[in-house]
């Protein structure tokens, strides 16, 4: 009989404190000795749920998933299957196999665990990855942050193996009878890690029997000075989400740090934000520049968002320009769905029409008009360059981009603007209502709209 924290796999569990009590544990499984060793010992601890990323790279990957499928399978696992050309996707992304390889794989975990409604997602890294990986951003010139190499958390992710080796995970399997696959891609020095792993590392060995205790030393003390950073450094004061996908980064807090502290800010904020898997260092870098500039308007684009520098903040919203947004044809009565904006319309008499207007109930998202006075065909559809309307209130016609500013709506606020249109603009929801349509004393009926995110 085996006893209970009896091997350095199962030890590591325990000592991690990583893993909740409770809640759905989402594993990566990929069929390798360190991710079999990782969801069986994890099976005496919590109920995980299996997950298999195929990457397609090799003719024969679709075996890797079935055993990782019937391991599942035999001790009555959930078991969920992602799978992709990477291939493709590296071509399409102009980006190496390795980082296309891993955006697929996180952009998985992170979609599946959502579903779930998974508490963390853990992964197999051990010891002996992250020398690989200090000594690979020694090499890339990495900074502070990217010298604490792999964080035991981050996010969803959890990684309770660090403290141990691939030979650990290997003598676990070897010693529980858990069956693995190798891939044979690990063995392929074209990629940078494997270089690594298989060249570089086992010459320094030979010359520095102790070169991953110092490059295990290294990360440490960088993850010191992270942590002192961070005590210091509130990151939910920095950044916020003002709606949904859309953050505000505030610039006040970057005004006394050095590069190496603001980078590690940035790195924090998109961390908190759910924005960071996909971001490398040449993002930073670029992010980094747009803090430091005085040119309110000038953005970089990120993998998922774009960031624009405004006066007092970087505003970070998803890559879709105003302008790509398609129209819709809104239906009287009904429901209609416009990029994050949900449309109501409804026929009502122009007695509750005026009582409504009257009465508290009215605001800038419900807007009231004559309906034999609307075109009969409406469409909500993005802001575009030249619009007008004739605000209620105003005399003549008014640009919108003069409206935006008069009302004070901020730039990320426009660029998220509904514009509702007949033969003239009728309304902008929580912006300005069009004298064009308003219900007069002779209305008889009037049609409402509700404007609300959806």
């Amino acid at each position: 009989m085996i006893l209970p924290l009896e091997h350095p796999v199962e030890r590591a569990l325990v000592a991690s404190a990583l893993l909740p009590r409770d809640g759905v544990v989402l594993v990566a499984v990929s069929g390798g000795a360190d991710s079999m060793a990782l969801v069986d010992a994890l099976r005496a601890v919590v109920q995980p749920v299996v997950a298999h990323f195929d990457h397609r790279l090799r003719e024969d990957s679709a075996h890797d998933a079935e055993h990782v499928a019937a391991y599942a399978r035999a001790h009555g696992l959930e078991f969920v299957l992602g799978s992709e050309d990477v291939a493709r996707r590296a071509r399409a992304e102009r980006a190496s196999i390795e980082e296309a390889a891993r955006n697929a794989r996180y952009q998985f975990l992170t979609a599946t665990a959502k579903h779930l409604g998974a508490s963390c997602i853990a992964t197999a890294h051990t010891q002996t990855d992250q020398v690989e990986t200090v000594l690979m951003r020694i090499l890339r010139g990495a900074g502070r942050v990217g010298l604490a190499g792999i964080p035991a958390r981050r996010g969803s992710f959890v990684r309770p193996l660090l403290g141990i080796t691939r030979a650990d995970t290997r003598d676990y399997c070897a010693s529980r009878g858990v069956v693995f696959v190798d891939d044979p891609t690990n063995e392929d020095v074209q990629f940078a890690r494997n270089r690594v792993r298989h060249q570089i590392l086992p010459e320094l060995r030979a010359m520095f029997p102790s070169i991953d205790d110092a490059l295990l030393r290294i990360a440490e003390g960088a993850r010191g000075e992270q942590r002192a950073f961070e005590a210091r450094t509130d990151v939910r004061r920095v950044v916020r989400e003002e709606e949904s996908g859309v953050w505000v980064l505030g610039l006040d807090a970057f005004e006394a740090l050095d590069d190496d502290d603001a980078t590690a800010l940035l790195r924090d904020a998109l961390a908190h934000a759910g924005l960071a898997h996909d971001v490398g260092r040449v993002h930073y870098q670029r992010l980094l520049e747009l803090v430091r500039s005085t040119h309110a308007g000038s953005s970089v684009d990120l993998p998922r968002v774009r960031a624009r520098r405004e006066h007092d903040a970087i505003v970070l919203r998803p890559r879709e320009a105003a302008s790509e947004r398609p129209a819709a044809l809104l239906t009287i009565p009904g429901r209609t769905r416009a990029g994050d904006w949900l449309i109501e319309t409804s026929f009502i008499d122009a007695a509750a029409a005026r009582r409504e207007l009257a009465g508290a109930s009215r605001d800038a998202t419900t807007a009231y008009f004559d309906a034999d006075a609307v075109s009969t065909r409406l469409v909500a559809r993005a802001p575009r360059e030249g619009d007008r309307m004739r605000p209620f209130g105003l005399d003549g016609r008014k640009k919108l981009s003069d409206l935006f500013v008069d009302r004070k709506v901020p730039r990320r606020a426009r660029e998220r603007a509904l514009v509702v249109e007949g033969e003239t603009i009728h309304w902008v929801p929580g912006v300005a209502t069009s004298d064009d349509g308003r219900v007069l004393p002779e209305t008889a009926r009037v049609v409402r709209m509700k404007a609300t995110r959806a």
